[in-house]
Order: C-alpha cells, then sequence, then structure tokens
C-alpha cells in the first residue's frame, strides 16, 4: 500500500514538473519583439504593461506556452514564450518569425490594441491608470491633428494650443489657457502629471507617450522658428520617430535641431491620479 501511494505521489511530482518548469536560477532573456506581459499565463490574463523588443529580463519558469519573468522594475509577470529568447541569442539578432500574431505587440490593424494603445502601454508599467489616461491623450490629439488641422501644420506658435485641444477633447483638462508653452511643467503638475527629466536626458530618452516641454531658446543657438525661440516648444512625443507638433506629425524635428535651440524643461507623463480629469474619464480608467 505505502508503495502505491510513493508511487502515486510520483507520478504527481513528474507531471507539475512538466507543467510549470523552473530554473535553477533565474536565467536572463530578451524580448524577441514589442510583447505583451501579462499577469497570468493566459490570453485571458490582464495586460500589465508592455515589453519593448530587446529588453533584457529574468527567467523565473514556464508555465505551459508561458514564460514568468522578471522585469528590471521587480514587477513579475508571463510573456508567451515564442518571444521570449535567451540573451546568449541575441547575437543572432532575436529575430522574431511569428511577429503581428498572438500576443505581439507589433501594430496591425486587426490587432486588438491600436498603434497608440501598444506603444503607450509601457509608458508607466506601475500605473494601469496612468496608461490608461496617455491612451486617451494620445487618441485626442491624433482626432485633434486630423479634424482640427486637416492633418497639416496650421501655422507657427500653435505648439501648446495643439497640446491644450487634445488635454480638452481626452478630458484631462477642463478647459482654458494655462500660459506659454515655457510655463505648463507647473500647471501639468496640478493635473497629476509627473515630471521625470533629468539632466543629460534628451527627447530620445523620453518614452512613449510622454508631453515634452522645452525652455527659450539657447544664448547663441541659431533656431528657424522664432516664436518657440521666446516661448519655448511643446509637443507629444508618440514613439521615437514621430512627435505630433502644432497637430503635425513630425519626424525626429528636437533629435534633428531643436533640442540644440531649445533646452528640455519637462518629460511629462501621467501618474497615478488626475485632479483635473472628468469624472467619466476617470470612470473609464478606474480611478
Amino acid at each position: 500500500m505505502r508503495d502505491l501511494i510513493m508511487k502515486h505521489l510520483l507520478t504527481l511530482l513528474i507531471g507539475l514538473m512538466g507543467s510549470v518548469a523552473f530554473a535553477q536560477g533565474p536565467r536572463t532573456g530578451e524580448a524577441k519583439a514589442g510583447v505583451n506581459f501579462r499577469s497570468g499565463p493566459g490570453m485571458n490574463y490582464r495586460v500589465i504593461s508592455g515589453v519593448p523588443k530587446g529588453d533584457f529580463f529574468d527567467i523565473l519558469g514556464t508555465r505551459g506556452s508561458w514564460t514568468k519573468v522578471q522585469l528590471s522594475t521587480g514587477q513579475k509577470g508571463y510573456i508567451h514564450s515564442k518571444y521570449v529568447g535567451e540573451r546568449a541569442d541575441s547575437a543572432e539578432g532575436g529575430y522574431c518569425e511569428e511577429c503581428g500574431s498572438g500576443d505581439s505587440r507589433v501594430s496591425k490593424d486587426d490587432h486588438p490594441q491600436t498603434q497608440a494603445q501598444n506603444v503607450l502601454n509601457i509608458v508607466n508599467p506601475a500605473s494601469g491608470f496612468g496608461n490608461c489616461i496617455t491612451n486617451k491623450i494620445v487618441s485626442a490629439a491624433k482626432w485633434v491633428h486630423k479634424n482640427k488641422y486637416g492633418g497639416r501644420r496650421k501655422g507657427k506658435g500653435k505648439c501648446q494650443y495643439a497640446i491644450r485641444q487634445s488635454l480638452n477633447r481626452a478630458g484631462v483638462w477642463p478647459g482654458g489657457g494655462y500660459g506659454n508653452a515655457k510655463d505648463t511643467i507647473p500647471t501639468m503638475t496640478k493635473m497629476g502629471f509627473k515630471n521625470i527629466y533629468k539632466p543629460g536626458m534628451t527627447p530620445k530618452d523620453a518614452p512613449a507617450g510622454s508631453i515634452l516641454v522645452y525652455g527659450p531658446k539657447l544664448k547663441g543657438a541659431r533656431c528657424k522658428q522664432s516664436l518657440g525661440n521666446v516661448y519655448g516648444h511643446i509637443e507629444l512625443k508618440v514613439n521615437n520617430n514621430s512627435w505630433l507638433y502644432d497637430g503635425n506629425p513630425e519626424f525626429n524635428i528636437q533629435q534633428a535641431y531643436g533640442a540644440k535651440c531649445r533646452p528640455l524643461k519637462g518629460i511629462m507623463i501621467m501618474g497615478n491620479s488626475c485632479p483635473t480629469c472628468s469624472k467619466k474619464l476617470k470612470n473609464a480608467c478606474g480611478g
């Protein structure tokens, strides 16, 4: 009888080891593509955030076709195993043959999330509320760009107005002006934004979905846009290749010459609360 019980226990143990295989110690993995970071091992589990292609993390184990990982932030969750590569494989390029399907965060029209949501879910991994608000702002900014500006820039000095229209439409700001571009950091802080700028950071360092605030032009710098030289500049960063500026998508505008003319003063991301947000928006984002 005892032997029979031990046999059943051994069989159960082997089965568990087959379904949940944990490594002796954490190995370093790399995301083969932008991928969803979920709270559990399945497509039905909540998306906590996103992991950009090339990011490293500790591999804690596997459960079926899912890999349990720990990000550099300390968060633990699951990524579909087909998007996980060993760090040693990164020299081979980390190519993902199935990008665009399954749980990949590659932009596709038929993907459950839009391109904006794909790139913006990585903005503030610790705050689902902040992610939600950011997604709303970007959606509103794209609407403003399309409907208020006809997809074209309508003149200089409109950057602050375009951002304010976007915040108004998203429900983050109740309306009215709040100074020039260079003066917006204190007001945006009251809205719930956090300035994560540190000396030495560039626009490239800013996360997707952040609002970048610049001061007046640097002494001795030669800039083309006179209003921005006096009043500063503000823009919404969509991703590393696109900003919404004056309602117009610009490509690397600040990396090309703007940052040399006007100093970066603020990288604003939404925090865990938004005192000025409308009740409708707060309810929609669980605030």
